[in-house]
């Protein structure tokens, strides 16, 4: 029996691929309930709530399969508005980027040590609890950058069918808005450095917009849609993003005080979702843009 879930281009017009959908968003919802529930079950413990989400970032990478490559169509070369569009989100993110390393710069300036070699750093990180905090949530920073410029590099110049024309700027205009949205919140990102709470915070409110760019994009593949624009992101990325999500909100529904475990249980989290993330993503999205001359 063919598995209902392994096809990434699912005609919205085709009864049986709704139902297979359905029952695959659906299945990922005892991890939904059971990932803010466990910390209030177990004595606000975050590490089972830990162990939930990678379980359900393993079994959306379980149920991947890779979907049927299409053709490409007919394509357009992009308008100059969109191209200035493209680079306003990749100023951002630049920005974003020298703004985080030039925190940590700093932290490493206040230390009172000198760093000459790996064994210095080592030893930092274990005896200064600045260094170490700032380190991992730098750490933390790029691992969800990294996949963030790179996926939103690939829709922002997608190409589409020249009959679709202005159904396809106006979705690619969307996508801007979404991604514009994304650097913003990086960019917050990399000012919070310094903070676990305000670092959690924008990183929670970017996975809000990651969230909904996936799912509005997941229940939008219709025939024609799908011609206008190509490929559709992984299926897969819903329940990795919705997932992230849940896990941060622990952080705001308890009052956990915080110690250097979390520290670890956030950049663990952060890691495996983008192994998984360039996992389902590679062939679709993340080749392409690392094949672009």
């Amino acid at each position: 029996m063919a598995n209902p879930i392994s096809n990434h281009q699912v005609d919205a017009a085709n009864p049986h691929e709704v139902r297979s959908l359905r029952f695959w968003f659906f299945s990922f919802f005892p991890f939904y309930i059971l990932t803010p529930l466990f910390p209030f079950l177990f004595a606000q413990s975050v590490w089972i709530s830990v162990i939930t989400v990678l379980s359900g970032f393993s079994m959306a990478l379980i149920f991947y399969k890779r979907g049927a490559s299409s053709s490409k169509p007919p394509t357009k070369e992009l308008s100059s508005s969109v191209v200035v569009l493209s680079a306003i989100y990749g100023i951002i993110g630049g920005l974003a980027i020298t703004t985080a390393i030039g925190a940590y710069s700093a932290t490493i300036q206040s230390l009172d040590a000198e760093i000459r070699t790996p064994l210095d750093v080592a030893l930092l990180l274990s005896h200064n609890t600045k260094f170490y905090f700032d380190t991992v949530l730098l750490l933390g920073f790029f691992t969800v950058a990294l996949p963030t410029y790179l996926g939103s590099t690939f829709f922002l110049s997608h190409q589409f069918d020249t009959k679709e024309e202005n159904n396809g700027i106006k979705v690619l205009f969307l996508t801007f808005i979404l991604s514009f949205l994304q650097s913003v919140f990086l960019y917050f990102m990399s000012t919070s450095i310094e903070s676990f709470n305000q670092f959690v915070l924008w990183l929670f409110l970017l996975q809000i917009v990651n969230s909904i760019w996936s799912i509005w994009q997941l229940f939008t593949r219709s025939h024609v849609f799908r011609k206008q624009y190509r490929p559709p992101p992984p299926r897969e990325w819903v329940p990795i993003d919705v997932l992230l999500i849940l896990f941060l909100s622990i952080y705001f529904i308890y009052q956990i005080e915080l110690t250097w475990n979390d520290y670890v249980y956030l950049l663990v989290v952060l890691f495996v979702r983008t192994i998984f993330d360039f996992r389902v993503g590679w062939d679709s999205v993340y080749a392409e843009v690392i094949r672009q001359k």
